[in-house]
């Protein structure tokens, strides 16, 4: 289509075309609107230019909801696990029932206890 199309703009027009992101769709608006390209190449080069800067706005525009949109359906479908939950403190009171003295505060069965796994002497 771009290539059957018979519009001639001046080399400042061109040059911006073709350093656009945008450039292919901006060609192919041309090619399809003969009207407009003719309204384009008999404008002055600086409203020229400020015309194919509102249509790389409005095709970029168009663009973005797209990628917003892959980029939620890449997170969802994402494989990644679960983020690691942090330790939480336990509800259960010392094991070993000493003081910095070494003194034991506890039941019997308690210091058997803690013998028995090797905390106290």
């Amino acid at each position: 289509m771009v290539k059957s199309s018979n519009v001639i703009v001046s080399d400042e027009i061109r040059d911006s075309i073709l350093e656009s992101d945008v450039g292919p769709q901006i060609l192919y608006l041309l090619a399809t609107d003969e009207e407009f390209a003719d309204k384009l190449t008999k404008m002055p080069t600086i409203k020229a230019l400020r015309e194919l800067g509102k249509l790389e706005a409005k095709f970029e525009a168009e663009d973005k909801p797209k990628a917003k949109s892959d980029k939620k359906e890449a997170v969802s479908r994402s494989t990644a696990p679960s983020p690691i939950r942090p330790l939480t403190g336990g509800k259960a009171g010392a094991d070993v029932l000493m003081d910095s003295n070494g003194e034991f505060h506890g039941t019997y069965a308690q210091w058997k206890a803690a013998r028995q796994s090797g905390k106290v002497r």
